[in-house]
């Protein structure tokens, strides 16, 4: 029963982190000023990491 509350925990969380994902990605490629630096992807430069990674797993589920 513990294990089941902590995967709904868990995918609950990866959720949020898909969703504020897809919000930044939408925010800056509509020209929203944002923070030039870790983590900010220039338009056109692949993206790739574990982040990403997280969320294919999570969309594909």
């Amino acid at each position: 029963m513990r294990q089941a509350q902590q995967a709904a925990i868990k995918d609950e969380k990866t959720r949020r982190e898909v969703d504020y994902f897809w919000q930044q990605q939408e925010y800056f490629s509509s020209g929203g000023k944002g923070r030039k630096g870790k983590g900010f992807q220039e338009p056109g430069r692949k993206r790739t990491g574990w982040f990403l990674g997280t969320i294919r797993e999570a969309h594909d589920s």
